[in-house]
């Protein structure tokens, strides 16, 4: 499996019916179902703790400030100003928002 991507569910129980049901060592179970022992081992350790093979839950995005209005303001701002500095415009949304930004926010943000 790849690092990106979960193991899909049908292999996280094949995992398990292997090592649980048909008493195979993990090293066996792997080579097997072509997949890392590595792998092997973390789906047996979330199913001793939770009892289940479902993946866990993504975590969420982090919300941003500089999204939506803010992120519409600071537009306005460098159409109004071009020539102004990513940080006179942090300096300039720290005065006026009482918010603090950092650099490679408001680059994301210009960008």
């Amino acid at each position: 499996m790849s690092e990106r991507h979960p193991t899909p569910e049908y292999m996280r129980r094949a995992i398990v019916h292997a090592v649980h049901q048909e008493d195979l060592p993990c090293e066996q179970t792997a080579g097997f179902l072509g997949i890392g022992e590595t792998t092997v081992g973390r789906v047996l350790q979330l199913y001793r703790k939770i009892g289940d093979v479902a993946p866990r839950p993504q975590a969420g995005e982090n919300f941003s400030r500089s999204r939506g209005k803010m992120a519409t303001q600071l537009t306005r701002r460098v159409a109004q100003n071009p020539a102004a500095t990513v940080r006179e415009l942090i300096e300039a949304l720290a005065a006026r928002k009482d918010v603090l930004m950092s650099r490679p926010s408001m680059r994301r943000v210009l960008h």
